[in-house]
C-alpha cells in the first residue's frame, strides 16, 4: 500500500530527536483537517513535501484531488499546499535540481477511481511554477494489482534508478488474494529510450513492501502470505537484483518488528525508521508504534508506542518518515507525519 488510502483523522507533522525520543509538534493550528497526508515525504532545501489528499464530494471517492503539501523547516508556521493535476503518490529530491521535486503518478481519467491506478510515471515537478515534466514510464501493475490500496513499494537511489514494486496475483484457482511472489520494475533515468529491467522473486519467496532502491547490495522487507491469506509472514533480507532474479538471503523475522500496513519507512544512516502495527498482545490486541531496526542485521534497536512518543496522537497512523538534514545521523532529527 503506497501509502495512505482512507480518511483518518487531521494529519499532523512531528519533528523526532532520535537520541532522546521527543518529539515536537510542527505547523500546529496550520494544516486544514480536510488534507491526509500519504507516503513517502521528502526534506528538500529545508523544506519538508509530501503529497496530500482530499474529497471535495465526500459522497464520491472518485472525486479525490492530490495536493502537494510543504512544510519550510526554517518557520514553524510556515506551511503551504498546491493543487496538482493528477494521482500522485510519492515525492524524492532531485539531485539534478534543488528547485524540482521527484514524483511517481497516475493519469486522471473522467469517473475513475485513483486507488485502482495501474500504469505509473516518474515526472519531476518544478516546486516554483508547478509545472511537471515525464521523465520514464509507464510501468504497468500486474494483473488485480494496485497502487496505494494493494502491496508494493516505490523507491529511489538518490542518483537516477527507480524500483516499482508490486505483488503479484499468479494463480487465481488457489482462492489467494495475493500470491507469494513479486516483481520490481526498475527505470533509470539516465537512459535515453526510456526502456527499464523487470526482475522477480522465486513462488512461495514474497514480495517486496519495503526496500531501498540500490545498484548493488541493498535490504528489504519481504512478506509472504499463506493458507489462504490466513498466515503473515515478514522477513527482512539482504537482496540484489541479477539476471533478471531478486537474489535474497533472510536475516531476521520481521513480523513484529516492521509491520506498517504496506507504507515504507525512511533510512537515516544505518538505521531504518518505519510504522509498526503488529507488536501486540493477543490475535485482537493491536499497537501503534515507531520502530527502529539495524538495516544490516533487521534487528529491533527500540520500538515507541505511538501513544508516547507523539503526545496527544492516541492511535496515530503515521504515514511517512524524513530523515532531517539539520542533524546527521547518528544524532538525528527524523520528521513524521500521522
Amino acid at each position: 500500500m503506497q501509502g495512505n488510502s482512507h480518511a483518518l483523522g487531521s494529519s499532523k507533522l512531528w519533528s523526532l530527536d532520535t537520541d532522546t525520543k521527543h518529539a515536537t509538534e510542527l505547523a500546529a493550528g496550520h494544516i486544514p483537517d480536510k488534507y491526509m497526508f500519504t507516503s513517502h515525504g521528502a526534506i528538500c532545501s529545508g523544506v519538508y513535501h509530501t503529497v496530500s489528499w482530499f474529497l471535495p464530494d465526500v459522497s464520491n471517492p472518485f472525486s479525490r484531488r492530490y495536493s502537494l503539501s510543504s512544510f519550510d523547516l526554517s518557520g514553524n508556521d510556515t506551511f503551504s499546499n498546491s493543487p496538482l493535476p493528477d494521482n500522485y503518490y510519492g515525492v524524492w529530491c532531485s539531485p539534478k535540481d534543488a528547485s524540482s521535486l521527484y514524483m511517481i503518478m497516475s493519469h486522471k481519467t473522467n469517473n475513475s477511481d485513483p486507488l485502482r491506478a495501474n500504469k505509473f510515471y516518474v515526472q519531476s515537478l518544478d516546486t516554483t511554477t508547478k509545472e511537471a515534466e515525464t521523465l520514464a514510464g509507464p510501468v504497468t501493475a500486474p494483473k488485480n494489482e494496485y497502487i496505494p490500496i494493494a502491496d508494493g513499494v516505490f523507491s529511489f537511489d538518490g542518483v537516477d534508478k527507480f524500483w516499482l514494486s508490486f505483488s503479484v496475483d499468479s494463480d487465481e484457482r488457489k482462492g489467494l488474494f495475493h500470491a507469494d511472489r513479486g516483481v520490481t520494475h526498475v527505470l533509470d533515468l539516465s537512459s535515453s529510450d526510456g526502456s527499464h529491467a523487470q526482475y522477480d522473486t522465486g513462488l512461495e519467496e514474497g514480495y517486496l513492501v519495503m526496500t531501498k532502491a540500490a545498484t548493488n547490495k541493498t535490504w528489504g522487507v519481504l512478506k509472504k502470505l499463506s493458507r489462504k491469506d490466513t498466515k503473515l509472514s515478514l522477513s527482512f533480507v539482504d537482496l540484489q537484483l541479477s539476471g533478471g532474479k531478486i537474489v535474497t538471503s533472510k536475516l531476521s523475522d520481521a513480523l513484529l518488528t516492521a509491520n506498517s500496513m504496506g507504507l515504507p519507512g525512511a533510512v537515516c544512516g544505518d538505521t531504518l525508521y518505519t510504522f509498526n502495527t503488529d507488536d501486540y498482545d493477543g490475535p485482537f490486541q493491536m499497537w501503534y508504534n515507531l520502530s527502529a531496526l539495524d538495516i544490516h542485521t533487521g534487528l529491533s534497536l527500540w520500538q515507541m508506542d505511538t501513544l508516547h512518543a507523539l503526545p496527544g496522537s492516541q492511535f496515530a497512523f503515521v504515514t511517512g518518515f524524513a530523515c532531517d538534514p539539520r542533524h546527521p545521523w547518528p544524532r538525528s532529527s527524523v520528521i513524521i507525519d500521522d
